[in-house]
């Protein structure tokens, strides 16, 4: 992962689960918590640290608690990286995204299929590379309760997790999912919305284009119950959807096509210099939103708003 989607321990809130309350609905405490384990899962290369920050948190973290599996997908993701943590009998089980870096590459590349199953191509060869680790720890800790998140692609592979543990036996109670994609077809989503979805709650924040893809119009749809956040606001509890049926937010190629643009273009003379004063500009303006405040965290802060507003921690304002 590249600094993009990590934060140094001392910007770690340690007061994250002071508010957390295992309850079966929506909580803006409990959402709050997993978006910090959304966070953290970006960690998981720096054990130590996840140790360190998780017992800040008065999590346990059980030994072969974190997981990185070695896939082989169309995602741009390398590895599954996850870890499971618990406190007070309740599981947590956290996966990480992909980089912003490679991401752009994957949003605008629609060669995507759907498996017989029909979860988006890749997603069942990455969630299913740690499932079986999963289930064994799952067995040695003995939760009585377990709150799965995810953030980005992690997000889709958190709800592939929630759907085939439940089905396993295991006592999924809800599923927090921030800047998630549409992970697979109507048939999945009939499943899984039938299995779990009412206890999923899908965080969209501000102009965030990761959810907006794969589009509806290759036959994807999105599970859970939705809750969209303004940009850099937060999140109004009322505003969860009733029922986890809404496919939003709606596929927008011109901001598609916005991103690549700006992101994707090949480097000539006239986008280097517009590259040029674009990262002087950031390095320059206030820094307004990461919490860095050094140059990455204004580098972080120029980039632009549909990636700005999916890094975790633009989800981490949303409630807190």
């Amino acid at each position: 992962m590249s600094t993009l989607t990590k934060l140094p321990k001392e910007l770690y809130d340690l007061q994250a689960f002071n508010a957390f309350d295992e309850k079966r609905d929506f909580h803006v405490g409990a959402a709050r918590a997993c978006s910090w384990l959304c966070q953290l899962a970006y960690e998981t290369d720096d054990p130590g640290m996840v140790g360190e920050i998780l017992a800040a948190w008065g999590l346990g973290l059980p030994k072969g608690g974190i997981i990185a599996k070695s896939v082989a997908t169309p995602l741009p993701i390398a590895r599954t990286e996850a870890f499971l943590a618990a406190k007070d009998g309740v599981g947590f089980l956290s996966f990480a995204g992909t980089d912003p870096i490679v991401l752009e590459d994957w949003i605008t590349d629609f060669r995507i299929r759907s498996s017989p199953d029909g979860v988006a191509e890749g997603f069942s060869i990455a969630a299913e590379s740690v499932l079986p680790e999963i289930g064994e720890l799952l067995r040695a800790i003995r939760c009585r309760a377990l709150v799965v998140t995810g953030h980005s692609l992690g997000g889709a592979l958190a709800v592939l997790a929630a759907t085939s543990l439940r089905r396993a036996g295991f006592p999924v109670t809800s599923v927090y999912t921030f800047g998630m994609p549409r992970a697979g077809g109507e048939a999945f989503q009939r499943s899984y919305n039938a299995l779990v979805g009412g206890v999923t709650y899908r965080l969209v924040h501000g102009a965030d284009i990761v959810p907006s893809v794969p589009p509806s119009g290759l036959g994807f749809r999105h599970v859970g119950r939705v809750l969209h956040c303004p940009s850099w606001g937060k999140c109004d509890p009322s505003a969860l959807a009733s029922d986890p049926g809404s496919d939003e937010p709606l596929f927008l190629p011109q901001v598609v096509e916005g991103v690549r643009t700006t992101l994707l273009r090949p480097l000539g003379a006239g986008s280097l210099v517009t590259g040029a004063f674009r990262s002087v500009a950031a390095l320059l303006r206030p820094n307004r939103h990461s919490r860095r405040n050094d140059r990455i965290g204004r580098l972080i802060d120029g980039l632009p708003p549909a990636i700005r507003d999916h890094l975790p921690d633009a989800y981490i304002n949303t409630v807190t």
